[in-house]
């Protein structure tokens, strides 16, 4: 959660002439409601299973192509690894709070973001998923473009 994987997926994408998806706005648009909505009045079980149909059609169908993954996307669809390379935006819990915080209406987005305490406990439980199932883990401390230098790896 405000890591900078919509961002930085999209910038990486644009330097390198490739396309982008967004597994989040690719289901928002597919449900025609945007992601707390389907929270709301469906349920996380719901969401997630749209992720795990997201996941299905992006391997079978999508190539070639930087993909951004809500955070729950690695955690609830083991199988990330088969759809291309994973990216691991590593970035201190603080500077999370603080992005979500600087704007009211980023935290009204964000379902799972109920209060500080709750998101650190979140953070701790995701982070040595994340960092089992990345096959390149970038500090994501940085300013965006000193991000996507790191990224010349891929």
């Amino acid at each position: 959660m405000c890591s900078g994987k919509s961002t930085l997926a999209r910038s990486y994408a644009i330097k390198e002439k490739t396309f982008f998806i967004d597994t989040d706005n690719l289901i928002s648009y597919y449900e025609q409601k945007d992601i707390p909505d389907i929270f709301k009045y469906y349920s996380q079980t719901y969401f997630r299973l749209k992720e795990k149909q997201c996941a299905e059609w992006i391997k079978s169908c999508v190539r070639n192509t930087v993909i951004a993954t809500g955070g729950g996307f690695p955690i609830y669809y083991q199988e990330v690894q088969s759809l291309g390379k994973v990216v691991f935006l590593d970035i201190d819990f603080e500077l999370i709070i603080k992005r979500i915080t600087a704007k009211a209406k980023s935290a009204k987005q964000r379902p799972l973001y109920k209060n500080k305490d709750e998101l650190f406990a979140l953070y701790q439980e995701r982070l040595p998923i994340y960092k089992e199932r990345a096959d390149i883990v970038i500090d994501a401390n940085n300013h965006v473009n000193k991000i996507l230098n790191q990224l010349k790896v891929l």
